[in-house]
């Protein structure tokens, strides 16, 4: 299972764009942490992992943070179990998360991670920028 920073993803699309890669990738690290890899900014692991990933030792600081986990096989129980573990509740739709008005500051935040141009949203989307950025990273 890998934890990540919910506030670094513009839509659930990004992390169906990052496991599609991940998936294909022949990666060292785990399908659930390559999706962190591929869905982030950077494409440097440590920037990826200090900025965008949570880890045992790093979840008594994120009292307020929303947290996406991601896991790949085993079954619900073992999820929800994993989750329990390091102290997290019962997780709630995705859904409730990123059906919300982003502020301006969140937008301003997703302009500066993702190096995004005035240019660049108004051709498409603040959404379609990001998810353009991340399905090309390893690639151009």
């Amino acid at each position: 299972m890998a934890m990540m920073d919910a506030s670094r993803i513009i839509s659930p699309s990004q992390l169906v764009v990052a496991a599609n890669i991940a998936v294909t990738r022949d990666s060292k690290q785990t399908v659930a942490w390559d999706t962190v890899l591929q869905a982030a900014s950077s494409s440097h692991l440590g920037h990826v992992m200090r900025d965008n990933a949570f880890g045992d030792d790093s979840l008594p600081g994120v009292e307020n943070a929303t947290i996406i986990a991601l896991a790949v096989g085993g079954t619900v129980e073992d999820f929800q179990a994993s989750l329990k573990e390091v102290g997290l509740e019962t997780p709630k739709p995705i859904s409730l998360y990123f059906n919300r008005q982003l502020t301006p500051e969140e937008i301003a935040d997703f302009y500066k991670w993702y190096k995004l141009t005035n240019e660049e949203v108004a051709m498409s989307s603040l959404e379609e920028a990001i998810l353009t950025r991340v399905s090309t990273k390893f690639y151009v």
